[in-house]
């Protein structure tokens, strides 16, 4: 069941590599439908609208994982303001180190983070 929810860790590294690659078509697409409701939106618009509700969810559900710490980092990006080029992208970056490290931690590393970081 594990490999199931570490397979779609590809999504959000997809996502994260487009914001890194593009920060600027990015900031600007996202920009566009901040104050559009769902029946006023395109449909570019509602599959990304979708597709980020979907990586909200699998991050909810990282929190039950033993590397929760990293999904609370995730989380907590997330909510950071994105209002310029330069933190769209580092943001971006930061999001895209965290979920390779995930993927590397859960698989090869097995580092505690929790005892790491806290204790």
């Amino acid at each position: 069941m594990i490999h199931i929810f570490y397979i779609f860790i590809l999504f959000p590294i997809v996502w994260e590599i487009i914001v890194t690659s593009s920060p600027r078509k990015v900031s600007n697409f996202t920009r566009e439908f901040k104050d559009l409701t769902m029946v006023h939106a395109n449909q570019k618009q509602k599959t990304l609208a979708n597709c980020m509700l979907g990586y909200l969810i699998w991050n909810l559900f990282g929190l039950l994982t033993g590397q929760w710490v990293l999904f609370v980092i995730l989380l907590l990006l997330s909510l950071l303001p994105k209002n310029t080029l330069f933190l769209t992208f580092l943001n971006g970056f930061i999001s895209l180190a965290i979920l390779i490290f995930l993927v590397i931690n859960q698989y090869h590393l097995h580092i505690d983070l929790y005892t790491v970081l806290f204790k």
